[in-house]
């Protein structure tokens, strides 16, 4: 059994949401499945980002580098507590020696994120495989919310990295469950955010394109 810190909620297609906690125990992020290895219903989803629950589990093995690494099966679990807002998200980490990024958003993930033309950040298989799906970041520059309106009414909400290198910044797509509009306009530099990678994909009318996990922005503290 382990203590896990509820870190996220991030929605996903069919319903579902992905979970991420942090293992206090043994210092490890983790994405919670139920112990079938199906990602929780949002309708039936217990967890709370802050909460602290004693788990048991085991790692999942279903998809490949680098999700499989925080993947786990939740055999057992019990809720033993929610974190009082006084504590610090940051300092959590640092008592329990977790490692997050700081500095340029050019450092996550192993320094291996690539840019498509748009500015939105991936990897590839060619250009290398962080060992890690999911990571903490403390922003060395103000993040600024842009929301581009769709015909489904399933709006995109996309916080905006500035870069010289792109007009209108590097873009990351958030997936948390806030609603629109309690979203914060802009998320200030010195901002602790939890950044993760999409899963592998290419567009369904080009078989032939490299797939790439794109990233996402699941929440900040």
């Amino acid at each position: 059994m382990a203590d896990v810190l509820i870190v996220s909620k991030t929605r996903m297609k069919g319903g579902n949401v992905c979970v991420g906690g942090i293992d206090l125990t043994n210092s490890a992020s983790l994405r919670l499945r139920d112990k079938w290895g199906e990602h929780e219903s949002s309708s039936s989803c217990e967890y709370e980002i802050r909460d602290v629950w004693d788990i048991e589990y085991t790692h999942c093995s279903r998809r490949g580098e680098p999700h499989c690494n925080e993947d786990v099966n939740v055999l057992s679990k019990q809720k033993m507590g929610v974190l009082q807002d006084d504590y610090k998200m940051l300092d959590i980490l640092n008592k329990c020696n977790f490692s997050y990024y700081k500095g340029g958003i050019e450092n996550i993930f192993s320094k291996l994120m690539k840019y498509n033309k748009n500015g939105k950040m991936y990897i590839s298989r060619e250009g290398g495989v962080p060992n890690h799906s999911t990571c903490f970041w403390v922003c060395d520059k103000e993040l600024t919310k842009k929301i581009f309106r769709k015909d489904n009414n399933n709006n995109e909400i996309i916080y905006r990295y500035p870069s010289p290198n792109f007009k209108y910044g590097i873009k990351i797509k958030y997936v948390g469950l806030e609603p629109e509009n309690s979203l914060p306009q802009h998320i200030p530099a010195g901002t602790l955010i939890r950044l993760s990678l999409a899963h592998w994909w290419h567009p369904d009318d080009k078989p032939d394109e490299e797939e790439r996990c794109y990233l996402q922005l699941s929440g900040w503290y």
